[in-house]
């Protein structure tokens, strides 16, 4: 990866940081789908001109700002009203939340568009979501801007993320979160991958099928010991 990056940056002119963090991308994105599918991708570049010719620093100049709240703004509390953007490639993916809400609960208010229809795993907003009690990973996001301005991952985002195997880490702000349990206290901007929702199912029915097998006469002999009185 990084001999590749480093090859790139100086064919391009360009920054190595940026061309080795592509280059990682780019493998993994071979990795987790396959290189025949890898092959058969048309290859064409999802970023329209405009967002294109934005610098490195422009996007994280964007992606720091945070909502005005008006000319009274600092009298606000819990009333406050912060942007979420799902999407950087589309201007109206957007949609707002109340201070404090969780990520995936403000996206449930947004029903700007037929969601359900452009991906059957978004049953409220623009957000996949099952459980809402991080029980099933399908909310999990990337976090591109505003990690800061998320609540602290509490204990049992950190247990179930790691079980879902989406990040090991012990930072409290990671850049990945599951959408609802991650609150926010100010605009963030966050990716939605394309394949969320599979890990909580595979993990349940991996455990279905690793579960011990009890045989009938072992569970009478369980319950008989369970039924019976102490003396």
């Amino acid at each position: 990866v990084l001999e590749l990056g480093r090859s790139m940056a100086q064919k391009l002119k360009r920054d190595e940081s940026l061309l080795v963090g592509i280059t990682a991308v780019a493998f993994m994105t071979v990795q987790q789908a396959g290189i025949a599918a890898f092959k058969a991708a048309p290859g064409t570049i999802g970023i329209d001109g405009k967002h294109a010719k934005k610098s490195p620093e422009q996007i994280l100049r964007e992606r720091a700002k945070d909502d005005s709240q008006g000319l009274l703004g600092f009298l606000r509390t819990v009333n406050k009203q912060w942007t979420v953007t799902f999407d950087e490639n589309d201007s109206a993916a957007k949609y707002r939340l109340s201070e404090s809400q969780d990520l995936a609960w403000g996206a449930a208010s947004d029903h700007s568009r037929d969601w359900r229809a452009i991906d059957p795993r978004r049953g409220e907003g623009p957000i996949p979501v099952e459980c809402r009690s991080a029980a099933c990973g399908t909310c999990w996001v990337g976090v591109l801007g505003g990690a800061a301005k998320l609540a602290d991952v509490g204990a049992r985002e950190g247990k179930k993320i790691k079980e879902f195997g989406y990040i090991d880490t012990a930072e409290p702000k990671p850049l990945i979160r599951l959408a609802c349990q991650a609150q926010a206290y100010g605009a963030v901007s966050v990716v939605i991958p394309p394949w969320n929702g599979q890990f909580g199912k595979l993990r349940s029915l991996k455990e279905k099928e690793n579960a011990p097998i009890v045989q009938p006469n072992e569970q009478m002999e369980s319950d008989r010991a369970i039924s019976e009185p102490i003396n």
